[in-house]
This record gives structure tokens, C-alpha cells and sequence, in this order.
């Protein structure tokens, strides 16, 4: 069973065609990564891929919220350069 739903999962994600028309001429190409949108795959990746995400910062006091393919992490604190600081820590530059 474990094999099956490894090939179904690979096939979802490999094997996936496009054509877009450009100036009267059709265009196609292939998509390497990434989940059909609205797919019957999506559930199933987020939940592996997220829920421990969001139950261990629930669990650490961050405000989590996830719907559909969206993560909000909410965060109220006295000082804003104090959030600057630990964001930046974290290794992304913007806020």
C-alpha cells in the first residue's frame, strides 16, 4: 500500500502538462514542482507538511492560524524593534 500511494503522490506531482496560446501559437511545457491548485492532493500535503508546524507554535505561546494553503502567525509585543531584532535573527530581512 505504502508503494502505491508513493506512486500516486509522484504522479500528481511529476507528470503534469501545460499549453498556453501566444500570438495564435500554442505553447507547451512541463511542471516540475509545486501542487496543482485545488488539486485532490493539497489536503494531504498540507497536513503533512504543516500541521506540526502550527500545533508546535501554538504550543510555544505564538498565535497560529492556517486555512486553505495560508499560515498567519500573529505576535503583540511593547517594543517593535524588539520584533525587528528577532525576525531579522531568524534570517529573513523584511517585515
Amino acid at each position: 500500500m505504502h508503494n502505491i500511494l508513493c506512486q500516486w503522490v509522484g504522479c500528481m506531482l511529476g507528470i503534469r502538462k501545460i499549453t498556453a496560446m501566444l500570438a495564435g501559437e500554442n505553447l507547451e511545457g512541463s511542471v516540475s514542482k509545486g501542487c496543482l491548485q485545488g488539486g485532490s492532493l493539497l489536503p494531504l500535503l498540507w497536513s503533512l507538511a504543516v500541521d506540526k508546524l502550527i500545533r508546535g507554535l501554538s504550543e510555544n505561546g505564538y498565535c497560529t492560524l492556517g486555512y486553505a494553503d495560508d499560515i498567519a502567525i500573529l505576535i503583540s509585543i511593547k517594543f517593535p524593534t524588539t520584533v525587528s531584532e528577532l525576525h531579522q535573527e531568524g534570517g529573513t530581512t523584511e517585515l
